[in-house]
This record gives structure tokens, C-alpha cells and sequence, in this order.
């Protein structure tokens, strides 16, 4: 062959057709659901690979995806339009990233790999867009649903009344990791009743929530007497909080499976199933700093005035973030101070009972901010200004503690 000479053309190749090994088409609102859900779960960090993976499977008209961080694991169902059936891990960043690109219907297609590189090749169509993906892990990989030991409490209650005992509780949950057993909400029985009782504290400020839900906690007494934990009840840690204040709502009326096991604690809501680790530890004896009610000290406050105020105090170019909030009795008015004598105040609705001392008395300004998003209005009730206050909103099943601060 010289250097003038044609080059022959190469011999024709064998083109594999790929073959459709399940389809699944379902509407994109209840994938984008979905999507966003799991992603929340999966690790954002993670040193397994396939913990960085949602294991979607295409059953009988339904498209299933369960995520986990290993401490919880959450699987979801959507009707979907289906043509066979698979299970197989993707990746839920390449599921967040369609899911927020797709315009319409979305089709989930997995072929088998026509150059054998992967197990199956995973494409994401919504019309025009489409994407593929090589998904290169087995369902085999995917870390099992763990099950629980020991005693069984189940009960039921509603999304509304779940929400309720979450929305009114979760701001006194406390971020500090090394009090790992306040990270959570405390769920356990009224004392001398059998009915549901949550309860949250960071040991600044305390929630305790009482419902008319039926779960005794006497249940996971062992048969040799031997309790579940030293305390009748379980911590749910505040990840497991976050994803449920989402999935329920005000209003809710379908009904809502709770199961504690072990340390297990497994929900189940229409779609949506979710089994995860409580926080294994004692939850302290909150009954004793719970104050009687008193009517030495009386003063109501609203979100709205607790707003203006704090929007108000940012003029005082005070960077310290744990500002008191002075009630004055004598003067009826509640004030933030700053540096040089500088300060703000609105009128405060406060009365003092006869012979109480005319004392200012304060508490931190950002818990009285995040109570007032629980509860729009509340009234202070205390016994001086060196007591824990009791703080009262519309919901009669619902008591908040919270302790003073030196003004």
C-alpha cells in the first residue's frame, strides 16, 4: 500500500438494538414529589457510593423510589403507566437535576446497555428532553429495610393532629450535638392518662403538647418488666421532624400508621412510608420545670409587635445576637436596649398583682420570636421576674416554659 493508495473501508458492524427492559410514565408534579423528597435524604457527603442513590423500582402500575442516609429510610409509590418491571439504583442528583428541567410528562425508560458497560441504561424523556444515564450498581447493593425487636405500640391519628403536635413543638428543639438527646421530640404518655404527649426543650425554653390520640407507652414494657428505655417513650431525632412537618398539613383527614419498635420508629401515610432510628438515650424529667400557673405577672404579646420590634433593634447596631427584651411593668412598655443608652419599645399589655414588686423582667428576644411563630399570640404568665414563665397560647393542650434573662 503507498501513500496515494485508498484506504478500505471498514467492514460493516453488527448494530445492537437495545432492549427495553421496564417503562414507567407518571405526571411531573407527583415526580418532582418524589424527586425533591429523596433527595432530601440521600447524604449530600457520603464515603459509600451507593448511599448517593435512590433505588427505583417500576412494578405494576407504580414507579417506587426509596432513599436512605441509614438512619432513615423513606419509600414512596406514584401511579404510574408501567410495561414490565425492574429495580435499580440512580443516582438522585441526575433525578433532581431533570426533575427541574422536565416541562411535562415524564417517561422513565430503562434498556439494557448495547456496549455491555452497565447493567441497564437509564433514559429520562419529558418530550423533548431526554437524558441518559449509565447506571453502573445492582439493586443487590442497596441497604435493607432494618426491622425492629422487642415490644410493639402502634396507634393512628390524622395528618392535622400529627402536624399540630410537630408545628407547636419544633422551635424548642435544641441544635446542640452534644445534647443528643434533646435533638429531637420527645413522644411518650400523659402522666395518669393513656393519650399522646410531645415534648421538645433546648433547657432555655420548653414545649409540652398534649393530644387526644390513644397511645400508651406502657405497651413497650417488657414481659420480664424490663422497660423499652428508662424512659416509657421515644425521641424523634430532628431530621425525621423536618421531613414530617413537610408531609403533613393543617387540615389533614387521611389517617396516619405510627409504629414504635425497638428503637424503631416506622410512619406510615398514604404513598409514603417511612422507618427510622430514634435517638437511643434518656430524655430528662421535664415534669420538674414545669412552673404552676400564676397570675402574679400577666403580659400578652403578639408576632406582629415581637416583629416590628426586632426589625426596629437592628438600628441599634448591637451585633450581639442574644438580645434580652425588657418587660416594664411600671412603665407598660417592652424595650431592647443597646450600646450608649440607645434602645426601642412598643406598648406592652402587662397587669401585676397586688403587692407583686413594680420589677422589670426579660427574656431572650429570639425565643420570644420563634414562640410567636408557633403561636401568633400568647400571654406570660410568672411568678416573679426570677421564675420560669409560663407562656399560653389559643390551644389549651398546649404549655410552654420559658426561662428568664437578666435585664
Amino acid at each position: 500500500m503507498t501513500l496515494h493508495a485508498k484506504i478500505p473501508p471498514a467492514p460493516p458492524t453488527a448494530t445492537v438494538t437495545p432492549k427495553i427492559l421496564a417503562r414507567a410514565t407518571v405526571e411531573l408534579a407527583a415526580f418532582r414529589r418524589m424527586v425533591r423528597l429523596a433527595h432530601q435524604i440521600t447524604p449530600r457527603v457520603s464515603a459509600v457510593p451507593i448511599l448517593n442513590c435512590a433505588l427505583m423500582t417500576i412494578a405494576d402500575g407504580t414507579l417506587n423510589l426509596r432513599a436512605t442516609d441509614l438512619d432513615t429510610h423513606l419509600s414512596q409509590s406514584i401511579a404510574a403507566e408501567t410495561v414490565a418491571g425492574i429495580s435499580l439504583p440512580v443516582r438522585t442528583a441526575t433525578l433532581a437535576a431533570f426533575a427541574s428541567a422536565a416541562s411535562g410528562r415524564v417517561t422513565v425508560e430503562l434498556q439494557s446497555d448495547p456496549d455491555g458497560l452497565a447493567p441497564a441504561l437509564l433514559s429520562l424523556r419529558d418530550g423533548d428532553l431526554t437524558l441518559r444515564h449509565r447506571c453502573m450498581m445492582s439493586a443487590g447493593d442497596f441497604p435493607a429495610i432494618p426491622t425492629g425487636t422487642g415490644p410493639v405500640l402502634a396507634w393512628e391519628q390524622t395528618p392535622d393532629s400529627l402536624y399540630r403536635l410537630i408545628a407547636l413543638s419544633r422551635h424548642c428543639i435544641s441544635t446542640e450535638e452534644t445534647r443528643y438527646c434533646l435533638n429531637g421530640i420527645f413522644l411518650t404518655t400523659k402522666p395518669g392518662a393513656s393519650t399522646l404527649r410531645a415534648i421538645a426543650t433546648d433547657g432555655h425554653r420548653l414545649a409540652c403538647i398534649d393530644s387526644e390520640v390513644q397511645a400508651d407507652f406502657a405497651a413497650l414494657q417488657a414481659a420480664d418488666g424490663t422497660p423499652h428505655s428508662q424512659q416509657l417513650g421515644v425521641i424523634v431525632p430532628r431530621p425525621l421532624v423536618q421531613i414530617l412537618h413537610q408531609l403533613t398539613r393543617k387540615g389533614g383527614k387521611d389517617r396516619v400508621q405510627v409504629t414504635a419498635q425497638g428503637q424503631l420508629l416506622s410512619i406510615d401515610l398514604p404513598g409514603i412510608s417511612i422507618i427510622a432510628k430514634t435517638i437511643d438515650g434518656t430524655y430528662p424529667d421535664y415534669t420538674r420545670v414545669i412552673p404552676e400557673a400564676s397570675s402574679a405577672i400577666t403580659a400578652h404579646l403578639t408576632k406582629t409587635q415581637l416583629t416590628r420590634l426586632h426589625r426596629a433593634a437592628a438600628a441599634l447596631e448591637d451585633r450581639y445576637e442574644a438580645r434580652p427584651a425588657r418587660l416594664d411593668i411600671g412603665a407598660r412598655r417592652i424595650s431592647v436596649a443597646g450600646g450608649d443608652g440607645n434602645s426601642v419599645s412598643l406598648p406592652l399589655q402587662v397587669t401585676a398583682a397586688e403587692g407583686t414588686a413594680q420589677e422589670a423582667f426579660g427574656y431572650d428576644l429570639r425565643y420570644l420570636l420563634a414562640q410567636a411563630s408557633a403561636t401568633p399570640a400568647f400571654t406570660i404568665r410568672a411568678e416573679s421576674r426570677d421564675h420560669p414563665a409560663l407562656l399560653l397560647g389559643e390551644d389549651p393542650l398546649a404549655i410552654f416554659v420559658l426561662m428568664p434573662m437578666r435585664v
